[in-house]
């Protein structure tokens, strides 16, 4: 036993590790700040989530990764009822039908949604890898990926939707589609956009999008949590004002802080140097896992570290974004950041999993596992 742990430890990427740690020291700091004169049991809630995450990431660490295609029909299915299940008997909190409570405890299903969709996907692009030249098949995939997509949309949750459908469309391109594919894909999405734009969305969703371009005329309602945002990351500077002297924040200009808008919160007490280091932290954590893709020797590896790479690069553009005016706000977490039990759990769990390719990697002689892009 010993032995073996020892090998594992052997493979285990240490600066991967150490960068998602920081991460996780910086997030609680956030979050500490950002609760500090309200309530610091959001804090002991979100360390609360840190622990058990770290726990199922050595957790899914030591499990062989390819359990999960064996296992992946089933996986898919579950995902389904869970989806259809909490349209009937979840919780509405801020207007979306998107949790279930007992009691106190409370976690959103759509966030354990991607990773299953990471692996669902993962499993059909290694079976029909050498028949993605055919259009039929990324047609196939699609219809996989739109059914889950359409439940969260109903919720209505757009924004974790817009994840699910980049995931597919990341891996669709890892894998080396017809260029002539690509732009019919194009075609199709811009056509279902428009139609989703002018029949599928309330009014306030489209208010909602509308109003990061020109968030001043409704500065006092839409365009509200965008303009104090803006203003919270453009008054840290260069050093700070400190933790918890920010004034948007404290003040409680900035709406939530500690989760939607805790860049803002991060840009405006740690100034430039504080965003400048939490970004260069995810460059590494994303670099150090694109690094473990490229090293994976079986398809499935590959399709699963892309895929959770895929998930939190859209994250951390929708929600950097959305905090310095650039997209509209839907919502999403800062991985590892903002708070959210949900999230972290199913972010540190995915990033277990990816340590799992890297630890448990041995030589593959399947033909649909052979090495055959990256």
């Amino acid at each position: 036993m010993w032995n073996s742990l020892l090998k594992k430890l052997k493979k285990f990427d240490w600066i991967f590790f150490g960068a998602m740690s920081l991460l996780l020291g910086l997030g609680l700091l956030a979050v500490f700040s950002a609760t500090a004169n309200s309530s610091l049991t959001l804090f002991h809630k979100q360390s609360f989530a840190v622990l058990l995450g770290l726990i199922l990431f050595f957790f899914f660490l030591s499990v062989d990764y390819r359990i999960f295609k064996k296992i992946s029909s089933a996986i898919f299915i579950f995902l389904l009822v869970v989806l259809i299940g909490v349209l009937i008997f979840g919780s509405r909190i801020k207007g979306a039908l998107s949790w279930f409570r007992f009691g106190f405890f409370g976690f959103q299903p759509v966030e354990f949604v991607k990773i299953a969709m990471i692996i669902v996907l993962a499993k059909f692009f290694t079976k029909n890898f050498r028949r993605l030249k055919n259009f039929r098949f990324i047609i196939v995939s699609f219809i996989i990926v739109a059914i889950p997509a359409f439940l969260v949309i109903i919720q209505p949750d757009i924004g974790s939707a817009f994840v699910i459908l980049c995931i597919w469309a990341g891996m669709i391109l890892v894998a080396g589609i017809k260029k002539s594919h690509v732009a019919i894909l194009l075609i199709v999405a811009m056509s279902i956009g428009l139609c989703g734009w002018k029949f599928g969305l309330k009014d306030y969703q489209r208010s909602r999008i509308t109003s990061f371009m020109n968030p001043y005329e409704d500065p006092q309602g839409e365009g509200y949590n965008a303009i104090q945002s803006v203003i919270a990351v453009g008054s840290g500077g260069f050093w700070g004002k400190g933790i918890g002297n920010g004034s948007q924040g404290q003040l409680n200009f900035l709406p939530e802080r500690h989760t939607d808008f805790i860049f803002a919160n991060i840009a405006e007490e740690m100034g430039l140097v504080g965003i400048s280091f939490l970004m260069v932290l995810y460059t590494i954590l994303l670099l150090r896992i694109i690094k473990i893709a490229f090293e994976a020797n079986d398809n499935f590896a590959k399709f699963l570290v892309i895929g959770v790479a895929l998930m939190i690069f859209v994250h951390i553009l929708e929600n950097v974004g959305m905090n310095i005016g650039i997209m509209p706000i839907t919502g999403i977490p800062l991985p590892l950041i903002s708070f959210g039990g949900s999230n972290m759990i199913v972010t540190l769990s995915s990033l277990g999993i990816v340590e799992s390719v890297l630890t448990h990697k041995t030589i593959i002689l399947k033909e649909d596992d052979q090495v055959d892009f990256l």
